[in-house]
């Protein structure tokens, strides 16, 4: 039993990468924050009436906050393209088992590939809003 929980043995290794992906993915969400704030503001007032009862709910306060929610979300939403570009440059470091320090290859990742990330991130909301149109 001893041997189970040493530090080389491939369970403590199973869980230290278990660890990594989840900090990975914490890293990857605090800049989806800002996004995720914007849409509960702004449209939350907007949708509210139609999840109670009695409420009036007002077609053109409804497409006024769509419309604002796209403004702002456009330059709020680029930040998480380079977000998710070093994210997914961690994963592919992980895979290939070139581990390094998660945090630190993350951020280092982040600021390397920060134009790309943001004109693909602006492409996708573009695509992503037409999808549901």
């Amino acid at each position: 039993m001893g041997k189970f929980f040493s530090l080389d043995s491939p369970f403590v290794a199973g869980l230290t990468r278990l660890a990594d992906v989840m900090w990975l993915n914490i890293l990857t969400l605090l800049f989806a924050v800002p996004l995720m704030i914007e849409q509960v503001m702004i449209l939350g007032p907007a949708v509210s009436p139609l999840m109670t009862e009695g409420g009036q709910f007002s077609y053109d306060v409804f497409v006024a906050a769509v419309m604002w929610s796209w403004i702002i979300g456009i330059p709020l939403s680029a930040i998480c393209g380079p977000a998710c570009t070093a994210m997914h440059y961690v994963l592919l470091k992980m895979v290939r088992e070139e581990d390094s320090y998660v945090t630190k290859t993350f951020f280092k990742s982040f600021k390397e590939n920060f134009k790309q990330g943001i004109v693909l991130q602006v492409i996708k909301f573009f695509c992503g809003r037409n999808a549901y149109s």
